[in-house]
């Protein structure tokens, strides 16, 4: 496996932006590019269309592509009549069993290994549902090493080759370290996960990376609306995601604002009461206190320990306890999204994880404070949107195999001589 040198390359090639671009520095970018607009197509395209729209000349794009077919990441179909004169186009598509990014998540409540293809597609997946808040690091990163091992042998056995792995973690990373700072949910604290995880695997020369798992959901997002037409397309938005904690993410443009660290976008320590309920990370009155999932279930008037589905059952069956802890819940939601909204200037907020069943019940109470709070909105008549996250129960670990695949998007010179 080269997925160390992958990423040690990389980072070398964007270490001086200031340095005079190389011929191969430039050869780099075009086979990105190249790569990409095959990847995103989502049908096979010609060397002519490549050249089009990569403003490449056609020499350069047919000589880009060979390097591709040769590093087994993409293929080509059987050549297509073309209407009026000239050769049949042949068009050339991502390969189903080239490179795959793995991805990895650890929960609260369930450990999940999935592949992801070069495409953005997650193409396997393993979920283990359980209890893991007070489990200890190392067994239970033996316990995810068992499924990463057998998740590898089967991309193996199908004919792919893995490029690297990237773990989902609720909490505060160092992704230059591989390090978990503070994963208070978990009760983990400045742990190196890459260490420990290739420790466990006996993989030495493999590169893990980590983020936040509220960040990687985000990532996840982008790629799936970007791809679906029947949605609001908005390149701008605060992911808020409802799980045992709460966690957040801005984006903007279609990016990560702060990358994968999740030290921006921790939504869920915004302080909503000053003199309110201690919270685990040692302040008052943080919005996890009045939203999080404990806080929910219990105005909800349910046994401690019950499950999102029982909740989702009671809202459903119309009672008047959970009626009002959605109420109060959308409350204090939209109280500290509309803090966040007066100082990024974004209009839009997609709820994720568990919340993103519940959009429609708790839309109405975050709306009525936004309209009340967002300065924007009150004087400059500016619209706000909240709505459901399309990503899923497992955004995160879609999201942590996603960018495994786009270091490989960023940087294909890297497996040019790896092809099994």
């Amino acid at each position: 496996m080269n997925a160390h040198r992958m990423v040690s390359e990389r980072s070398r090639s964007t270490a001086s932006t200031a340095s005079p671009a190389r011929q191969a520095s430039l050869r780099e970018h075009n086979l990105s590019l190249v790569l990409r607009q095959i990847c995103s197509a989502g049908s096979g395209v010609s060397r002519a269309h490549l050249a089009r729209h990569t403003g490449l000349t056609r020499a350069t794009v047919s000589e880009l592509v060979d390097l591709l077919l040769q590093a087994g990441m993409v293929r080509e179909l059987t050549p297509q009549a073309l209407a009026g004169a000239g050769r049949p186009a042949t068009p050339v598509i991502p390969a189903e069993q080239g490179l795959r990014g793995i991805g990895i998540d650890i929960a609260v409540d369930h450990i999940a290994v999935c592949t992801v293809t070069l495409t953005g597609t997650m193409a396997t997946q393993r979920v283990i549902e359980g209890e893991f808040a007070l489990s200890h690091p190392e067994r239970l990163l033996a316990r995810v090493s068992r499924m990463v091992e057998a998740t590898i042998a089967d991309t193996v056995a199908a004919g792919a080759q893995v490029a690297g792995v990237c773990v989902a973690l609720p909490g505060l990373v160092d992704p230059e370290h591989s390090r978990l700072r503070h994963a208070p949910n978990l009760n983990w604290s400045d742990l190196p996960i890459g260490e420990l995880l290739r420790t466990a695997l006996g993989r030495p020369e493999l590169a893990v990376l980590v983020g936040n798992d509220a960040s990687l959901a985000a990532t996840a997002e982008v790629l799936i609306r970007a791809r679906r037409e029947d949605v609001r397309a908005t390149a701008d938005f605060l992911y808020i995601t409802g799980e045992v904690g709460i966690g957040g993410a801005i984006v903007r443009r279609g990016e990560l604002s702060g990358g994968t660290r999740g030290w921006a976008g921790e939504i869920g320590h915004t302080n909503i009461d000053a003199n309110g309920e201690l919270c685990t990370c040692g302040a008052r009155g943080c919005l996890e206190r009045y939203a999080g999932k404990a806080a929910f279930i219990a105005r909800a008037g349910l046994p401690p320990g019950s499950s999102w589905e029982q909740l989702h059952r009671s809202i459903a069956g119309g009672d008047p306890a959970a009626l009002a802890a959605v109420a109060e819940v959308g409350a204090a939601l939209g109280v500290a999204a509309a803090s966040a909204l007066n100082v990024l200037d974004i209009d839009t907020i997609l709820l994720g994880g568990a919340y993103a069943s519940l959009a429609d019940q708790l839309a109405p109470g975050i709306l009525a404070e936004l309209r009340n709070r967002v300065i924007a909105v009150r004087f400059a008549g500016a619209e706000v949107y909240v709505e459901g996250a399309l990503g899923g129960e497992h955004a995160a670990l879609h999201g942590a195999g996603l960018t495994v695949v786009n270091a490989v998007l960023a940087n294909p010179s890297a497996w040019l001589d790896t092809a099994p």
